[in-house]
């Protein structure tokens, strides 16, 4: 096809062969150049909202954190390596959601050669618990990679010392291992052939904090810390979870339908509307949640998304 021809088809006068070579880099640079900007706006922009706090909420995380460290600093150096030392009534109850999140996740075999991220993980007893509840037969463990991130310090450096895992300071560990009962020993050892959980000092709500897994899971967490203030973050920290994970978040609340009008209803604690939570969630991600519901004590609810 001569040049003429061909500039006919594009619409070019004839005799024209169209842009100068520049003005056609020109174009497409700054074709690509909005492409970029746009692709960034796309996949970056709505990603950071996920990450970033409003005003309000930054306020309420803050005192959360104000609340929260003290809080547990004190339940931990009181209790020690124990479910009163994250503050649970008994320990069937912290028992009883980890059973819930198993029959949620197939025996935890949705957990298999998974990164599991354990919001607010307290004392790790999610990972002993998980490690019992999939052992084979034969004693093999389940290979999979535990993470657990909570504020508060007191907690992270149990759970090293509870490991075996050694801490920088050797007299705050020589200190940990004696309220753990013992100077040399764990309180707790990693099965052979399993992978040793990690740990990370880290508050969730923390713009910077960004470590993703397969699953996100919070058993517990959002539940202390004053009404006013979880229920101005809740949405936020929900979302961020979902925004980390590469396949599931699970979590569970108090039901106020179920507990929060009883006339004994516990200073601090927290309560949220069921429903209001699944619509949320519903909105947010466009996702049909698994709402469970029906375990004792009768307190709460479970979310899958």
């Amino acid at each position: 096809m001569s040049s003429s021809a061909a500039s006919k088809r594009k619409g070019v006068p004839s005799g024209q062969t169209g842009r100068s070579p520049l003005g056609t880099l020109a174009i497409v640079g700054a074709a690509l150049a909005l492409g970029l900007a746009a692709a960034y706006y796309a996949l970056s922009g709505p990603e950071e909202q996920r990450f970033t706090l409003t005003p309000d909420e930054a306020t309420a995380a803050a005192k959360l954190t104000e609340f929260n460290l003290p809080f547990y600093e004190q339940a931990v150096f009181l209790h020690g390596d124990s479910y009163k030392g994250t503050s649970w009534a008994e320990s069937k109850h912290q028992r009883q959601r980890f059973e819930v999140f198993g029959r949620l996740t197939n025996g935890f075999r949705e957990f298999e050669d998974a990164t599991v991220l354990d919001v607010g993980c307290g004392l790790a007893e999610l990972y002993v618990f998980v490690q019992r509840a999939t052992m084979s037969a034969d004693g093999k463990p389940m290979q999979w990679r535990y993470i657990g991130m909570d504020t508060t310090r007191a907690m992270i450096e149990t759970c090293m010392t509870k490991f075996n895992l050694s801490l920088v300071d050797p007299a705050r560990e020589a200190r940990i291992r004696a309220r753990l009962g013992s100077e040399r020993a764990p309180s707790y050892v990693v099965p052979a052939g399993a992978r040793a959980p990690s740990f990370q000092l880290s508050d969730f709500l923390n713009t910077t904090y960004r470590t993703p897994g397969d699953w996100l899971l919070c058993s517990g967490c959002m539940t202390i810390g004053g009404d006013a203030h979880w229920k101005t973050v809740h949405k936020a920290f929900i979302r961020k979870m979902f925004a980390l994970a590469r396949r599931g978040i699970i979590f569970n609340m108090l039901d106020e339908a179920q507990f929060g009008s009883s006339p004994v209803r516990p200073h601090g604690f927290v309560y949220y509307n069921k429903a209001a939570v699944a619509d949320f969630v519903r909105q947010e991600f466009g996702i049909e949640p698994l709402v469970v519901d029906d375990y004792d004590p009768g307190f709460d609810f479970t979310i899958v998304v």
